[in-house]
């Protein structure tokens, strides 16, 4: 798999992106495909690479998020709207890779790291313990999320949106606590 090379035109496109929200308040999404490592190279490069495609449509194309990384098998975005990061991560786990997953809110800094960009917190660091403490095809989102989440898009899989508290979440967790919902 060939690494991003961000041109011209995409360094443009996320400047505006963060020009135009003018936010630093976001719904961050980081999810893990489970044993990646332990697939065949190539399956592994295919695999992926399908669901990296897959998630450039469903997190930029439908939800007005942005990718911000995907490699390794772990991908991040940010999202303006956290329900936008609940439903991109719900679109992404209907498909054939076996995902971990955690949805987080808070402020976040995005960075350009050389030609990549790079999420940088205390927000990103709780977001990306999420699904370290998530069961494999689970999504967990925090409290933020879950208070936040539905009730600004005006969509019907939106109002679908429910949340139950996640009973051993202090357990699973070895990061500072978060409150979660499952």
């Amino acid at each position: 798999m060939q690494p991003l090379r961000l041109i011209a035109e995409e360094t443009r496109r996320v400047e505006g992106y963060r020009a135009q929200r003018h936010v630093s308040l976001l719904g961050i999404l980081v999810m893990e495909a489970v044993e990646w490592a332990s697939l065949d190279e190539e399956v592994a490069a295919d695999t992926l690479g399908a669901l990296g495609r897959r998630a450039v449509e469903v997190i930029e194309g439908q939800h007005d998020g942005l990718l911000v990384r995907w490699g390794g098998g772990q991908l991040v975005a940010v999202f303006a709207e956290p329900t936008s990061a609940v439903l991109s991560a719900r679109a992404l786990h209907e498909g054939s890779v076996v995902l971990r997953s955690g949805v987080h809110l808070g402020q976040v800094a995005i960075e350009r790291v050389g030609l990549h960009l790079d999420v940088f917190g205390r927000h990103m660091h709780r977001a990306s313990s999420l699904p370290r403490a998530a069961a494999p095809g689970e999504i967990l989102v925090s409290e933020p999320v879950a208070d936040n989440a539905g009730g600004w898009l005006d969509t019907s899989a939106a109002a679908e949106l429910t949340f139950a508290p996640w009973p051993d979440a202090e357990a699973r967790l070895r990061a500072r606590r978060i409150p979660l919902c499952s």
